[in-house]
């Protein structure tokens, strides 16, 4: 909130909250390097073996349905999030009587 000419202006952000961030931060890092590590791993075994096991994809799936569930949950959130910021807007123009700024 700022005094300005003719009322008072309110002004605000919206984004990720830090630990969010954070999370996804590290999430990410860890499908990165546990995840990925662990999908070379079963390449690796995979070709130098000749019995092709089927549970040796299981390595490689995982990890990558971790990875691209995390991308989801982030782009669901965004979806979720869409019209939000405009509700703070209309709830202050209608409660406090105010306008908008143009």
């Amino acid at each position: 909130m700022r005094p300005q000419q003719g009322g008072t202006l309110i002004s605000g952000t919206f984004a990720m909250d830090p630990m969010v961030r954070t999370f996804n931060f590290r999430w990410f890092r860890f499908m990165a390097v546990i995840g990925g590590g662990g999908a070379l791993a079963t390449v690796r075994g995979t070709l130098s073996s000749s019995d092709g096991n089927s549970h040796s994809l299981l390595g490689i799936i995982i990890p990558l349905a971790m990875l691209c569930f995390g991308f989801v949950l982030i782009r669901f959130g965004r979806y979720l999030a869409r019209n939000e910021a405009r509700f703070p807007t209309d709830f202050l123009v209608q409660t406090l009587d105010g306008r908008e700024r143009l």
